[in-house]
C-alpha cells in the first residue's frame, strides 16, 4: 500500500502550549507515534480513508478523519478533561505536622557500614582516600582508584 506523511503540532487548545508526548495514532492502532519536545509529530499513513486520534493524559481525545491522496499538515488542539482531572485529586488524612519536610526515597548509610564494603579483593575500604566505591545506574556499585602519584 502506498504511503504518505501527515504531521503537525499537538497544542493545548486554550493556551496554545505544546503538548510533550501525546500520543497521535491510527483508529485500529496499527500505527503511532508521541510528540517531541516542541510537540511536533511525523506519522507515516496509508492512502486510505481512516480515524486519526491525538491522546494525552488529562484532556479528551481528539480524532480526525482523513482521505489523504498525498502528505499533509494536520495540527491537533486538545481540550482539558475537567472529569479526569477532578477524578485524579489526592486526598490525606494524616495531620498537618506530619508534612513539614516531605522526603521521597531517603536512605542514611553510616560511615561504619560503607567501610564494611569489599573492596573486591576480600579486603575491606578502611577509609583510604585513593581507594573508594561509586554507584552509577549503569555499572552499578564499583570500585574507583585515584592514580597513584609518581614522587
Amino acid at each position: 500500500a502506498q504511503k504518505v506523511v501527515m504531521s503537525g503540532y499537538v497544542k493545548e487548545a486554550s493556551s496554545g502550549e505544546p503538548l510533550i508526548g501525546a500520543v497521535v495514532f491510527t483508529e485500529d492502532k496499527s500505527v503511532g507515534v508521541s510528540t517531541n519536545s516542541y510537540g511536533y509529530y511525523s506519522l507515516q499513513i496509508e492512502k486510505k480513508e481512516q480515524v486519526i486520534k491525538c491522546s494525552y493524559s488529562g484532556y479528551i481525545t481528539a480524532e480526525t478523519r482523513v482521505n489523504p491522496k498525498e502528505s499533509f499538515k494536520y495540527d491537533f488542539g486538545l481540550e482539558e478533561d475537567h472529569e479526569v482531572l477532578e477524578a485524579s485529586k489526592v486526598f490525606s488524612s494524616s495531620k498537618r505536622e506530619q508534612l513539614t519536610i516531605p522526603q521521597l526515597g531517603k536512605e542514611s548509610v553510616s560511615a561504619e557500614v560503607i567501610k564494611k564494603i569489599p573492596d573486591g579483593g576480600g579486603r575491606y575500604n578502611q577509609g583510604n582516600p585513593d581507594d573508594a566505591w561509586g554507584a552509577d545506574p549503569k555499572r552499578g556499585i564499583y570500585r574507583f582508584q585515584r592514580p597513584r602519584r609518581r614522587h
